[in-house]
């Protein structure tokens, strides 16, 4: 029975890395060797966690905004920090760093910026974060940054660094993206200072 479990466990795992590698050679001009393989479900991978990260960023933005526009502001300052704190525990994942350090080897400032912006609620501390604290200005300039930062790991942003690190774009876009995400952080920092 356990043999039988483990055939198929193994199966299902061979298939999805083989139908992961054909879907990173289908669709692209270039020829692929064995060796763009681990790489490429590496960038998937990340790709999926910028994908979950756009949305935790979009629901963290309407969740202040809602502390806003709430008449029982501590409900929604509650509802905002626990989304933040059930956030945080996939943040805290350390496979995101293995990930990205083996996609971007020798491009420090890219790698800071990518692990920057898959764990900004984790490091500034959002969970923690007393709305009641801010003022309506405050959470505003908080749901913004949060906004720009869910469009920084938008794919179909031209943009976003999220854009930039799935069609492998260099030069100027790319500076310009990380530079956003950077600024973005650091805004979300600044409001989160105690």
């Amino acid at each position: 029975m356990k043999k039988r479990r483990l055939a198929a466990l193994f199966l299902a795992a061979a298939s999805l890395l083989a139908l992961c590698a054909l879907a990173g050679c289908a669709g692209r001009g270039e020829s692929r060797t064995e060796e763009d393989v681990p790489l490429d479900l590496l960038a998937y991978s990340v790709w999926a966690r910028l994908d979950r990260q756009n949305d935790v960023y979009f629901q963290a933005a309407r969740l202040a905004d809602d502390y806003l526009s709430s008449e029982e502001r501590d409900t929604a300052e509650a509802r905002f920090q626990g989304f933040c704190r059930g956030v945080n525990v996939m943040a805290q994942d350390q496979i995101i760093y293995n990930q990205v350090n083996a996609i971007f080897q020798g491009q420090d400032t890219l790698k800071k910026a990518v692990k920057q912006l898959v764990t900004a609620t984790l490091t500034c501390k959002l969970d923690e974060l007393p709305l009641s604290r801010l003022s309506d200005e405050e959470v505003t300039q908080l749901r913004d940054t949060l906004q720009t930062l869910a469009g920084c790991c938008d794919r179909g942003e031209e943009s976003s660094l999220a854009h930039c690190i799935e069609n492998r774009t260099e030069g100027d876009d790319l500076t310009a993206a990380i530079a956003r995400v950077t600024e973005a952080v650091q805004g979300l920092e600044r409001l989160t200072a105690e």
